[in-house]
């Protein structure tokens, strides 16, 4: 078995990150502890095969978004058993726990601190698929607001098309009707020169006979 001293820096405390970390160990069949230091960072000791703990590592390298109640892992410093920065590590594990050091003196008291913490990681958890589904939404309704767009762009492109050759049609039976009415109109004007012809000849005969 392997043990290794690890120091976690970033947005990790009063953000339910010790419960997590507590949840992936025992997942994962490693003893140790995780305890909160002065100085905001978080300090464990975990002992398990090799595999496991590069697993373990992973599994608690949680980079969420820059808030103040989001996990955000910046940095794991890792000491392996026997390198100078190994210190203070207890005698032996059992299991791994969570050490509220003076935040809590009695086991219902920890018990309490561990089911809020808890209760904040799942609250977190639940808060970041609300945000994910409702950006989701948002990037649906802008594609869809894009093809309503596009949609509207190709009514508006065909009607004005439409328009337009309606309007040369109405101009081409204008002029078609302009020109048969012109063309009657000649013909009406021709008919009745030859009309007025007639009755001039007609004239001319009846005084002729007239005359006789």
């Amino acid at each position: 078995m392997i043990r290794k001293r690890l120091i976690v820096r970033g947005n990790i405390q009063g953000v339910g990150y010790r419960a997590l970390v507590k949840q992936a160990a025992r997942s994962l069949g490693i003893k140790g502890l995780v305890r909160n230091l002065d100085d905001g960072s978080v300090k464990i000791f975990c002992e398990g095969a090799e595999g496991q703990l590069k697993q373990f590592e992973r599994s608690i390298d949680v980079k969420g978004r820059t808030g103040l109640f989001s996990i955000n892992v910046e940095k794991i410093e890792s000491y392996a058993e026997g390198s100078k920065n190994y210190i203070n590590a207890p005698a032996e594990f059992r299991v791994f726990e969570i050490d509220y050091d003076m935040e809590a003196a009695s086991p219902f008291e920890k018990a309490n601190l561990e089911r809020l913490e808890i209760g904040i990681l799942v609250m977190s958890e639940f808060k970041d698929e609300t945000r994910q589904s409702f950006d989701k939404m948002d990037k649906k309704y802008d594609k869809m607001s894009n093809k309503l767009s596009e949609t509207k762009d190709v009514l508006s492109d065909n009607l004005s098309d439409v328009s337009d050759r309606l309007s040369d049609k109405i101009s081409d039976v204008s002029g078609n009707i302009s020109k048969g009415f012109g063309s009657t109109q000649n013909a009406f004007k021709t008919e009745f020169s030859k009309f007025g012809k007639s009755n001039e000849m007609l004239a001319k005969s009846l005084i002729k006979a007239f005359k006789r």
